[in-house]
């Protein structure tokens, strides 16, 4: 190894930050949400279009919980496969439940600004998809 090649290693590891916060504050809000999802029956349905009342509300939240521990093992245990499964499958139950929220808030239902902090949320994970430390 050169001594350029070296300096090159010292300055990446410099940039890159001790903890992945991003990573961890998405992972633990997606475990709040789901365990909420799981906990309160009928709200998920409640806040969907008619033709999407047969969508299993209790698998959803255990899905974003699972793929939240994933990812908060991934970041505590500094492993890039969990973090990066971690990320995708977040990336994929925030997409689909701003869509859910979304359709309802313009199409049948009472326009409802939970669309906002679910697309705050799904922006977020493709943002730390895209990064690709997948902090």
């Amino acid at each position: 190894m050169t001594d350029k090649e070296l300096l090159n290693d010292i300055a990446k590891l410099q940039q890159k930050p001790l903890f992945p916060f991003w990573g961890f504050l998405f992972a633990l809000g997606s475990v709040l949400y789901g365990e909420f999802i799981v906990r309160v029956d009928g709200y998920l349905l409640a806040n969907t279009e008619p033709y999407f009342q047969m969508i299993p509300e209790d698998l959803i939240g255990w899905l974003m919980i699972a793929g939240a521990v994933i990812k908060l093992a991934g970041v505590l245990l500094n492993n890039g496969t969990l973090k990066r499964v971690g990320i995708i499958s977040l990336s994929a139950m925030w997409s689909g439940v701003f869509v859910l929220a979304t359709t309802y808030s313009f199409g049948t239902g009472y326009p409802h600004p939970s669309y906002i902090f679910m697309g705050v949320m799904m922006l977020g994970c493709f943002r730390i998809a895209r990064k690709g430390d997948f902090g």
